[in-house]
């Protein structure tokens, strides 16, 4: 009997292999839950983007109309700047002959995400590297762009920085804006400071109409 009893016990635990086998599971679910949680924190990132941009058009729009004069949000387009393609600032033309001053504070996309800029803004070796996972060329970008440098001044109209500003969505007093469309979406700073830009399946970004209203797009298919 108390042979029978041992061998009962024995066979109600684990064996090192089943135990290894359980364990294995765990750590491909694991591995699997994390990548989900991951592409789930970008996707979060790239939608607090959209957002972000969709009050900073309206503030904009909202101090044309203030000062009666035009008013635009502004990109900073310095690739060695750490902020490069993530700052924005909201700035009106004081005099109209692009005298932009500042207002308010600078507002910044989440970390690791950056707005494409329009084709043929940066020279591709050096400041813009975008690239499909296939190797193809990178072909969605931003056309509510003004690819001119600005640089922005304070109320006191001294420079705020020596870096220089890209204009997106200018908006006139009676609060019309050019068409067009932004693309944000994830990019690695490489050493040179320039940006690749590598998934094309993490994409979005907003249609703009000519009054300043933002149509959120969640997917590189419905730009096109």
């Amino acid at each position: 009997m108390h042979h029978a009893g041992q061998k009962a016990q024995e066979r109600s635990g684990f064996t090192i292999i089943e135990l290894l086998v359980v364990i294995g599971i765990i750590a491909v679910f694991a591995g699997g839950v994390g990548l989900a949680l991951g592409k789930g924190n970008r996707g979060n990132s790239l939608q607090n983007a959209q957002a972000t941009i969709s009050s900073a058009l309206s503030g904009a729009r909202a101090q044309a109309a203030l000062n009666l004069k035009d008013a635009a949000v502004f990109v900073n387009a310095t690739p060695n700047s750490e902020n490069f393609m993530r700052e924005f600032r909201i700035a009106i033309d004081t005099t109209g002959a692009n005298n932009w001053q500042v207002r308010g504070d600078p507002i910044y996309l989440p970390s690791g995400i950056f707005l494409v800029p329009e084709d043929g803004a940066f020279p591709a070796a050096t400041t813009f590297v975008g690239t499909w996972k296939n190797g193809a060329v990178w072909s969605l970008y931003s056309t509510a762009y003004t690819n001119t440098n600005r640089v922005l001044k304070d109320s006191g109209n001294v420079n705020i920085s020596a870096d220089n500003y890209h204009k997106i969505c200018a908006f006139a007093p009676t609060g019309t804006t050019a068409a067009g469309k932004m693309v944000f979406s994830p990019a690695e700073v490489q050493p040179d400071l320039s940006l690749k830009y590598s998934s094309p399946d993490l994409v979005r970004g907003s249609i703009i109409s000519r009054y300043g209203v933002s149509s959120f797009i969640n997917d590189a298919e419905s730009f096109k």
